[in-house]
């Protein structure tokens, strides 16, 4: 009930009781009236009067009473009806207050976002208006790939063997998102029209040079986030596509076992693929040894803070979801690159609507 309706209905109930009270109390004055008059002797008169007055006595004590306790719980109900509406008040308030909040903080970081970025593709234009971007790449050679490079099968089974018990979970991740990827959809894949890709390729860009190698290009032709560099400058692998998918040169591969020399690209980079790895430590190895000295890794991870250390030499591991053994936190993350002797060049986290980080690591001059 509402403070309102209290407040119409509450004095209008003790009225209406006290004037029926009032009422049996004129009946019983106007039959003693009547007895009174009826008497035929003093003390029978006084006698009527004794018993009528103790009579409307305690009428009136009761009539009393019930208005005292009728107006205690009037009061109570009007301050519990009160607090109840100053509750539901206040939480609409904070709840007004917060979405607008929420409201506001998007818009700002969709602008704070989008100006970085400008900012980065107008590097990006720059290099190729100097004709750093002309086709070629500053190295005198294209990458080679290694001698006798092991088929994919044969990568498959070689990782079976050095984490048995995690490969069967892995395996099942794999196939879960290979289906997940068919026919492209914006969500899974780096397509157009894909806004965190978008903003990966503005971050790329300024590192983007030389031979680039795409680690877990994924089954789309060419990731969004290369689709402005020279495609004969690109190189890809993937354990879910085929090379006839690409117009780059491309490797059904690994990161596990990347299938090309030593020092062979000036950028590696991934694009959501790291929480897709089997042996995190050795693909983050074999980046670093096919990149030059002075060349960069540039990678996207949604990221999930609070997430455990990855282990997948455990004997009884779990995956974090059906398409992921394990999610990143950089707490963890981050240690491991240095221990891995790749020096940190930027760090950007994009929080809303979700926590991505954008990351740019060197590989230290020899």
């Amino acid at each position: 009930m509402s403070v309102t309706d209290l407040l119409s209905q509450n004095p209008f109930r003790l009225v209406r009781d006290l004037k029926s009270r009032l009422g049996d109390l004129d009946q019983r004055v106007a039959a003693l009236d009547g007895r009174v008059a009826a008497a035929a002797t003093h003390e029978q008169v006084q006698s009527l009067l004794t018993i009528q007055s103790n009579t409307i006595t305690e009428s009136l004590n009761a009539l009393n009473i019930n208005l005292l306790v009728a107006s205690q719980d009037a009061a109570t109900s009007l301050v519990e009806a009160s607090n109840k509406s100053l509750r539901e008040l206040l939480n609409a308030m904070n709840a007004d207050l917060l979405a607008y909040t929420e409201r506001r903080l998007a818009e700002f970081a969709e602008e704070y976002y989008e100006l970085l970025m400008r900012s980065r593709r107008a590097a990006f234009a720059q290099n190729r208006s100097a004709g750093v971007l002309s086709g070629k790449a500053d190295c005198a050679a294209p990458p080679v790939r290694k001698d006798n490079a092991p088929a994919l099968e044969d990568v498959f089974a070689s990782l079976a063997c050095r984490a048995p018990a995690a490969w069967p979970i892995f395996k099942q991740a794999l196939d879960v998102g290979t289906r997940s990827y068919e026919g492209f959809p914006v969500g899974s894949c780096s397509v157009e029209g894909h806004r965190e890709a978008e903003r990966f390729g503005a971050f790329i860009m300024p590192y983007l040079r030389g031979y680039v190698l795409d680690v877990g290009c994924g089954p789309q032709p060419v990731p969004s986030y290369l689709r402005d560099y020279p495609v004969a400058l690109i190189r890809g692998i993937d354990p879910i596509s085929k090379p006839e998918d690409h117009p780059f040169e491309f490797a059904s591969a690994m990161a596990e076992d990347i299938p090309w020399r030593d020092a062979s690209f000036d950028v590696v980079c991934s694009g959501t693929t790291l929480d897709h790895f089997f042996l995190l430590d050795v693909a983050l190895k074999e980046t670093r040894r096919v990149l030059k000295p002075g060349g960069h890794f540039v990678a996207w991870i949604s990221e999930a803070p609070g997430s455990a250390p990855y282990d997948p030499y455990r004997d009884d591991i779990v995956a974090a979801d059906e398409e992921h053994l394990f999610h990143i936190d950089r707490a963890w993350f981050l240690p491991m690159m240095r221990e891995l002797d790749f020096e940190e060049v930027e760090i950007l986290a994009l929080s809303v609507p979700f926590k991505h980080l954008y990351m740019a690591f060197r590989k230290p001059d020899a």
